[in-house]
């Protein structure tokens, strides 16, 4: 509001100065009174998007009994702090008491608001009759581009199934060269009321932006001779409605009011004008303000590439969703290194075979996120892969992702349900599995066999036998695990020898919390074990650990014996620190 009350102030004075000092004809300058007098007039449209005001002057320099010299001085602002002015000189001639023939030109400046400035030039022709009129504007601005912003730094994208880093230069704003026509008509009405309707079209087009053309229908209802304001003052309110592929649909409410101004005593008052000669003072109808189009700046892209779990570099990305005809098939013509998106974005992906990872690939789920390089620039961003986290389902009886004699292998971001296994390893080595979802399964949710890897962030719910099962000499560390409603063991952990870390884990409902046996060596650290028939069972188990607790279980803790050493519990169904064995 700051720059609005100042902005109107100085505008009102600055028309009356040039009103008032503005000389009417030589006829009058010797005396003899004007035919038609000036007039002040002050506007208001809104819309959903949009508020403008205007202020303007329309003033006759040179008159005689049919025709008319006259200037017309605008000036307009909307709350986006754009702002526009006019200076229009315009000649009109009666013929035969019948039609006016006018036209008229404007030199427009416009500071948009992008804070751009553009100028303008707009000629325009006029017919008018008692009950009828027509006109053309014809819009010709510079011709010269200014920055409209929106300037973008570099962001990583996957494009066709490349990685790419986009970079987006600022945008520019130009002033459209253009036209518009209109023809309205007059319903009768009684006493001082009028009632236009006008209906037309627009176009505005320029190089490389995109064409504002579309049709604009007006309806206006207006009173003469408003008591208190004078002999031709007039009061409107009204309707605009346009619609254009750039700016969409646009409805405006309008409010016009104008008051005549005294440059002396008219020769006849407004009344007794007849109403052609009324129309002699008509407003002149052109677009609201220039019209500036905008362009999105230009487009760099360059190829990036992100590095597998197997260490390789690679810069594109195979895209598996559930459109994808035989997603087994899919995932092994990817190939060693690669990296796979399995996309959700389409429903569940139902898989009729086991998924085969193969050595160095990493899979993962869409809106997770890899860092990339650029292959030029060296720039390194995050990248977040499209579409969204995907469910994945066995139709049959095997394993939903099978990792067999591999290495360098990463599952991320995935919910895998149903099948034999959710995720089996075997005879692999360095095999990481994070952020995993897995439900259903008729057997175990994560089965390790002699292999080697990571487990993190993961939940397993509902698996028909066990939780995570690492067996036969495998090395396997687990953190942040939740493992919930197992038939058996929540943990299972034995046979020759196996390594397994379990930390920051959440174990609710089992018929074994963890099951460890058959020389395993197990560390649990920071685990709470609940509603577990027994919390704990070991036997031949090299056991150490700490901050544990174990509730709401039958038997805490279960030594069948042959362990050494011992897992320290914060509490154990309300005994208080113990160990276990």
């Amino acid at each position: 509001m700051r720059k609005i009350v100042p902005y109107y102030v100085s505008l009102a004075a600055i028309l009356a100065v040039i009103g008032f000092a503005t000389p009417v004809n030589a006829a009058a300058q010797e005396g003899s009174a004007p035919k038609w007098k000036g007039h002040i007039e002050a506007e208001g449209k809104w819309s959903a998007d949009r508020k403008i005001g205007e202020t303007g002057l329309f003033a006759p320099i040179w008159q005689d009994e049919d025709s008319m010299f006259f200037t017309d001085l605008r000036g307009r602002l909307d709350q986006k702090d754009s702002q526009e002015y006019n200076l229009g000189f315009g000649y009109r001639q009666m013929l035969n008491n019948d039609w006016i023939l006018g036209g008229y030109g404007f030199y427009d400046r416009r500071r948009t608001s992008l804070n751009n400035m553009f100028d303008q030039a707009t000629f325009g022709l006029e017919a008018m009759s008692e009950n009828t009129e027509a006109r053309l504007n014809v819009y010709i601005p510079e011709n010269t581009e200014k920055g409209a912003g929106g300037a973008t730094g570099p962001t990583a994208i996957v494009s066709g199934g490349q990685i790419q880093i986009r970079t987006t230069g600022g945008g520019q704003e130009r002033a459209m060269p253009g036209f518009d026509v209109e023809v309205g008509r007059k319903i009768d009405m009684p006493d001082n009321w009028s009632l236009w309707m006008y209906g037309g079209g627009f176009y505005f087009d320029a190089d490389d932006y995109k064409t504002v053309a579309g049709p604009r229908g007006r309806v206006e209802v207006s009173y003469d001779n408003v008591p208190y304001l004078g002999d031709g003052s007039r009061f409107t309110l009204g309707a605009e409605t346009q619609s254009d592929g750039v700016r969409g649909g646009q409805t405006f409410g309008i409010a016009r009011l104008r008051i005549p101004l005294s440059f002396g005593t008219a020769k006849k008052s407004y009344a007794a004008l007849s109403p052609l000669e009324q129309r002699m003072t008509g407003r002149i109808i052109r677009d609201v303000d220039i019209v500036a189009g905008q362009k999105a700046g230009p487009i760099s892209l360059e190829t990036a590439t992100a590095t597998t779990a197997g260490g390789s570099t690679v810069s594109s990305v195979t895209i598996i969703d559930a459109n994808t005809a035989n997603p087994v098939t899919a995932l092994t013509n990817a190939g060693t290194n690669a990296l796979v998106l399995f996309d959700g974005a389409a429903g569940t992906i139902n898989t009729g075979g086991s998924l085969s990872a193969l050595t160095g690939q990493t899979i993962m789920g869409g809106g997770q996120q890899i860092s990339v390089t650029g292959t030029t620039s060296g720039t390194t961003l995050n990248l977040t892969l499209p579409g969204s986290r995907p469910t994945i389902s066995r139709t049959g009886a095997s394993n939903v992702f099978n990792i067999s004699g591999r290495t360098n292998v990463k599952l991320q971001g995935l919910d895998i349900q149903n099948g034999n296994d959710g995720v089996s390893v075997s005879n692999s080595s360095n095999v990481t599995l994070s952020d995993l979802n897995i439900s259903d399964t008729t057997n175990s949710g994560i089965f390790f066999s002699s292999s080697s890897g990571t487990v993190q962030d993961t939940s397993v719910d509902n698996p028909g036998t066990n939780g995570l099962a690492v067996l036969s000499a495998s090395t396997v560390t687990a953190t942040r695990l939740s493992l919930t409603n197992t038939e058996d063991s929540a943990v299972f952990v034995g046979s020759a020898v196996t390594n397994l870390t379990v930390s920051d884990t959440e174990i609710t409902g089992a018929d074994y919390g963890i099951f460890s046996y058959n020389s395993a060596t197990l560390t649990l650290n920071n685990t709470d074990i609940s509603d577990a028939a027994t919390g704990i069972y070991l036997r031949n188990t090299t056991a150490s650990g700490s901050g544990n607790t174990i509730s709401a279980s039958a038997t805490g803790c279960n030594n069948n014996g042959g362990n050494t050493g011992s897992i320290a519990f914060d509490d154990i169904n309300g005994s208080g620190p113990t160990t276990c064995p």
